[in-house]
């Protein structure tokens, strides 16, 4: 069953045995499995919800309004000489995996023996594989075939087969998908197998119940037990306060997010003792170099996502085929006027390599205006050289792939013209 908050005349009050706050990733496994063992579960989520139809009809920014945290333009603030960088989260029904490409990446063996070097046994490879497995049957994770492939895939296959770079399918959790290269706002078939159409939809089967528009301001404790939360019903397109409701459970499970889940226990007065609260938070940096093909590409048609590369495994970062919103692309045009129209007609024939870093930086989440965090990041000295030599491989990449510069955004002529 789900309940949409903005439909509710005002507030609530239930009692479960697990309150469950937030339905991305975490929320949504936690919620199927002990729904599943029989308990009753109340599964509380901040943002709307939607179904497949509604994200047909929401244009980028639409979309970016209603599910995206802070309408897409949530930064960690770079220290020293680091960039800014933007936090791609989620305030929906389904948390962040609704909007990314279904991409499903297992953890490498290598992080997994660090992590175990570290004290935390129970994560060793032998241990994780099984786990892994049951998991990717249960959103269908599958090599995505070489007819979704876009045109701005391709021409990223054609520049790495030219500089003998090996390239492989991407792994995504989908069934059935047609290419309709809306990943990033919500796939409008149901193809991609995000929590809200698995986790939460098998949860909701053994009765549990998700609520939408439900911000959750604080765990309520006796003692040293968490015995509930208590938060306001948001309304309206503007998500104005409509009431407030008081779960009562016998286990509160925060699944928040790294951004939220240290807010929400500092409000509620839990681990002010810790020094790892808010610390210690770690992102891995993307980058994404832009390019013109002398022909139309049409990148938009095809999977948003589909191949990768590890040549540059060994110094943590993978290389990507991708590509973005259209609109997206044309908002990031340089220039005004004439200028910037000229760019813009050039997005059919654009094509978009990107790449992923691991960082072994830190930041902080700290309290900002409103109810959003304040995140500041410092990457590792040696993460901004290895982004920028991956910069520098995806634009030889797409000179390979004979993009051009020529009339292009001076930002998105190839390093080799």
């Amino acid at each position: 069953m789900i309940v949409v908050g903005r439909d509710l005349p005002g507030g609530f009050e239930c009692s479960v045995d697990v309150c469950v706050v937030g339905s991305g990733s975490g929320g949504a496994v936690v919620a199927k499995e002990l729904a599943e063992a029989g308990l009753s579960v109340c599964v509380l989520e901040e943002g709307g919800y939607y179904a497949p139809e509604d994200y047909g009809r929401f244009t980028f920014a639409e979309s970016a309004r209603r599910m995206y945290r802070g309408a897409g333009a949530t930064m960690a603030l770079g220290l020293g000489d680091s960039p800014t960088i933007q936090l791609v989260t989620g305030r929906v029904v389904g948390g962040g995996s609704v909007l990314t490409g279904g991409v499903c990446f297992r953890i490498p063996d290598r992080v997994l023996d660090e992590w175990c070097e570290a004290g935390l046994t129970e994560m060793s490879p032998t241990k994780m594989q099984p786990l892994f497995e049951h998991v990717e049957r249960e959103v269908n994770v599958t090599e995505t075939p070489r007819d979704l492939r876009s045109g701005s895939t391709a021409l990223f296959v054609s520049g790495a087969d030219r500089l003998a770079i090996g390239i492989s399918p991407l792994r995504r959790n989908v069934e059935r998908c047609s290419g309709e290269g809306r990943c990033t706002t919500g796939c409008p078939t149901g193809a991609k197998q995000s929590v809200d159409v698995t986790y939460l939809r098998k949860a909701r089967a053994n009765g549990a119940v998700v609520y939408s528009d439900c911000l959750v301001e604080r765990v309520l404790t006796r003692g040293r037990r968490a015995i509930g939360v208590t938060g306001r019903v948001l309304g309206g397109r503007r998500g104005e306060p409509r009431g407030a409701f008081t779960v009562h459970a016998k286990v509160v499970v925060v699944a928040a997010g790294a951004l939220h889940t240290p807010l929400l226990l500092r409000a509620s007065g839990l681990g002010r003792r810790s020094r790892a609260l808010g610390e210690n938070l770690t992102l891995h940096p993307g980058f994404a170099v832009g390019a013109i093909a002398p022909s139309r590409v049409e990148g938009w048609k095809g999977a948003l996502q589909s191949v990768y590369s590890d040549h540059l495994a060994g110094d943590g970062v993978l290389l990507l085929g991708m590509f973005a919103d259209p609109s997206l692309i044309a908002s990031r045009m340089p220039g005004v006027g004439k200028r910037h129209l000229s760019y813009v007609e050039q997005v059919p024939s654009a094509a978009l390599f990107a790449g992923l870093l691991r960082d072994k930086g830190r930041g902080s989440v700290r309290r900002g205006l409103g109810r959003e965090p304040l995140v500041t990041y410092r990457m590792a000295p040696s993460g901004q050289v290895r982004i920028c030599e991956g910069v520098l491989h995806s634009r030889r990449d797409g000179a390979r792939g004979r993009c051009r510069g020529g009339d292009a955004p001076p930002a998105w002529r190839s390093a080799d013209t």
